[in-house]
């Protein structure tokens, strides 16, 4: 019953989070990344399933490639954006713990700063092993617990920062190696990992230099966001 209330409280929160049509920092562009990533052969013969899609700005990024796109998300509003953004994807109102799909459907699986909010995040890596295809990729988006940013007003110019902002909702937050073990611990071999480089521009281009300057040369586990590229695999391996 305890987690039954839980999971209601999320879909609420997502559910007014998509009500304010400011709130959302990457534009379409930013999300190509993501696809790129994944190092997609023969698209127009290839299926892609974004969990927890939301506004549908993945799924567009894949429709143009020629991918055949799946999404679901918890949030009623979210899903009524992404219908309007995306032509011919297939997106359906669940739970990424629960999915609706059948076993062994996708080529490709996004999970995009997600993962983290999702009440049993075992669970929803079983899951979204159950509806890949045995040699499915996976890219996988999750935040840092401590990272480092620019800040002029900090010591040496350089803020240390714990947690993000979305403190006000149920998030399980880890740093680069614990979050590595837990995609390794359920099932998923890691094949590569790169840092998020996506920063909110400013309108000085020289800001704009330097925070991505910053970003290129910080290393890895000081990272504000991971994305993991992987596949199903039992055996672990050191990154």
């Amino acid at each position: 019953m305890e987690q039954n209330n839980k999971f209601m409280e999320v879909k609420k929160y997502y559910n007014e989070r998509y009500t304010d049509k400011a709130r959302t920092s990457r534009r379409l562009d930013d999300y190509k990344v993501f696809i790129n990533h994944l190092k997609i052969k023969d698209p127009l013969e290839k299926s892609l399933f974004d969990i927890a899609c939301g506004q549908g700005l993945t799924l567009k990024n894949a429709e143009k490639k020629g991918l055949k796109t799946f999404g679901l998300d918890i949030s009623k509003n979210a899903l009524k954006e992404a219908k309007e953004n995306v032509e011919k994807s297939q997106i359906v109102l669940c739970s990424g713990e629960d999915i609706c799909f059948k076993t062994k459907s996708f080529d490709y699986i996004t999970c995009l700063g997600s993962l983290e909010h999702f009440l049993d995040i075992p669970k929803a890596i079983f899951e979204m092993k159950r509806v890949a295809k045995p040699d499915a990729t996976f890219c996988v988006l999750v935040p840092n617990n401590i990272h480092y940013r620019l800040d002029a007003k900090s010591k040496w110019g350089i803020k240390k920062i714990v947690g993000t902002k979305q403190k006000e909702m149920q998030e399980e937050l880890h740093l680069y190696k614990e979050w590595r073990n837990i995609l390794q611990e359920n099932g998923l071999k890691i094949l590569k990992v790169h840092k998020d480089l996506f920063f909110i521009r400013k309108k000085n281009p020289l800001k704009n230099v330097l925070f991505y300057l910053w970003l290129k040369l910080l290393p890895l586990k000081y990272s504000y966001q991971f994305i993991f590229i992987c596949q199903i695999e039992t055996k672990n391996i050191d990154i």
